[in-house]
């Protein structure tokens, strides 16, 4: 079994697939997380914004809400991520849903905002956001790392990453059309040197702990 835990892709190849989709998508895919990513909040429209973000992520076939989190490069709608990110960590925290999480330079911000929510739910962090120090995620009691198609292709501070990761923390997802999911966990079952079957097995009680399910709601 093939488990795309986040993709804006529906490939159709993996037997589990999470695709994350816009706050006001009408045709929703059979599992998805949805969140306000930091790049597109709308400060005009923000409470309806909110509402929208509110009436999908309450649905069942909602697995996990995200991506959202902060980017200091926005320095201009600065204000409004760390209030829209809050807002979406604790909808989180009511709705008993893991988050999956966006960061660039931010990453003591949304550890702090975490802390403060006391944010006890599993948290998501796909490897492209990593900080080159692990210690600096820390702060995060409940995580997993989401690695994709840069095991495939060899990049070298996620091959460490994930070297260095606990099996019972590894999570794979693909968003690229030239390199499907297989692909990302072939590569990882030969870096780790984990027989297929075996990763297979290990990355499903991972996605259920990860996603706080006991059987899929559909």
């Amino acid at each position: 079994m093939y488990i795309n835990v986040f993709t804006k892709n529906s490939f159709q190849e993996a037997s589990i697939e999470v695709v994350n989709i816009p706050i006001d998508t009408i045709q929703k895919p059979l599992l998805y997380s949805t969140g306000i990513h930091p790049w597109y909040i709308d400060k005009e429209n923000y409470n309806k914004s909110v509402e929208l973000f509110f009436i999908n992520a309450s649905e069942k076939s909602c697995l996990a809400i995200g991506e959202c989190g902060l980017d200091k490069s926005f320095e201009i709608n600065y204000p409004e991520q760390e209030k829209i990110f809050t807002q979406q960590v604790k909808t989180a925290q009511l709705l008993n849903k893991p988050l999956i999480l966006y960061c660039h330079k931010a990453w003591k911000e949304i550890i702090d905002i975490l802390t403060q929510q006391k944010f006890k739910h599993p948290v998501i962090i796909p490897s492209d956001y990593l900080p080159d120090n692990l210690k600096n995620i820390n702060g995060i009691k409940d995580y997993y790392i989401a690695f994709d198609k840069s095991i495939v292709l060899g990049n070298e501070n996620i091959l460490l990453h994930l070297k260095n990761t606990s099996a019972k923390r590894i999570l794979f997802y693909n968003n690229d059309e030239t390199i499907s999911i297989k692909d990302v966990y072939n590569a990882a079952s030969q870096i780790l040197k984990i027989d297929i079957n075996t990763l297979q097995h290990q990355i499903l009680e991972n996605f259920y702990r990860a996603f706080m399910l006991e059987k899929l709601p559909v």
